[in-house]
């Protein structure tokens, strides 16, 4: 073993107590401070703190205790707690070791690039599943339930859904850290959920207005759909050089249309900008 005679640390520091810092241990003045987290650290800080704790607890030294290393819990008013690995100065062994990671670490900040990665995926994976679940409550009228591949009945998510946000997010630029929180926009999520098909689309959009009809007390013959040229073509392929999966992005329908069978009033929907326009809307029935 080396003596500390022979060894001085480059990137590490002896440990001083901060004056807002709670702890009954007094011993800790010949001791360097490794690293610290704390309640409200965040993914790399704790993907780092086990790194170096592994790193740490796999070396065998010719000496062991506390006294030479430790990992020491403090309370603190600001951020509740924080937790800090401590190596006593004369334990060169662990000193060398841990000065080699800090000085690794003040040169590129990610201890251990496929750990923190990991943590990242499932963080945001998580992150996905909260914003879309809270998304789509808060805008439940929104929202076509009835989909039942990504609905197991109305309130109630598929994994499914969450699993195509996440990849539509990625496809667009707009997945892992991307968000400095990891947590996806709401703005993002409508987006998404549009492209899908689920968000105010024509079901969604006939129900409002049967729910604006009803209570204008109109009375509603059957919805006309109105199909696109491009799903006529579709329907007649043997006449066009068209192959169904050529374009997929036009709509099948471009309009849905109904009247009133008591004034004749009427209403139709916009399939393509998902908006619905009226004279039933605003005018009750005569």
């Amino acid at each position: 073993m080396q003596k500390l005679s022979d060894f001085v640390p480059k990137n590490l520091g002896l440990w001083e107590k901060p004056s807002d810092f709670s702890t009954s241990e007094t011993d800790l003045g010949d001791h360097y401070v490794i690293y610290s987290q704390n309640r409200d650290s965040n993914l790399l800080t704790k993907s780092n703190w086990d790194y170096i704790v592994k790193s740490l607890d796999s070396h065998e030294c010719d000496y062991q205790g506390d006294e030479f290393y430790r990992i020491s819990h403090f309370s603190n008013w600001a951020v509740g707690w924080s937790e800090n690995i401590f190596i006593h100065k004369d334990h060169t062994d662990l000193l060398i070791i841990a000065d080699e990671i800090m000085g690794r670490y003040a040169d590129y900040p990610v201890l251990d690039d496929e750990d923190y990665s990991q943590r990242e995926f499932e963080q945001f994976e998580s992150n996905v599943k909260e914003t879309v679940e809270s998304f789509c409550k808060n805008g439940e009228r929104n929202v076509d339930w009835s989909n039942r591949e990504y609905f197991e009945d109305y309130w109630t998510l598929k994994d499914s859904l969450a699993a195509e946000v996440s990849k539509r997010l990625e496809l667009i630029g707009r997945g892992i850290g991307y968000y400095e929180s990891n947590y996806p926009r709401d703005s993002d999520i409508e987006d998404v959920l549009w492209d899908i098909g689920i968000w105010n689309n024509t079901n969604v959009l006939i129900t409002q207005v049967e729910g604006i009809a009803e209570s204008m007390q109109h009375y509603l013959s059957n919805w006309d759909y109105e199909r696109s040229a491009y799903s006529k073509r579709l329907q007649n392929l043997e006449l066009f050089s068209l192959k169904p999966e050529v374009n997929q992005i036009e709509e099948e329908f471009i309009s849905v249309n109904n009247y009133c069978l008591s004034c004749n009033g009427s209403v139709s929907i916009d399939t393509i900008e998902r908006k619905f326009s009226g004279n039933i809307l605003s005018e009750r029935c005569i």
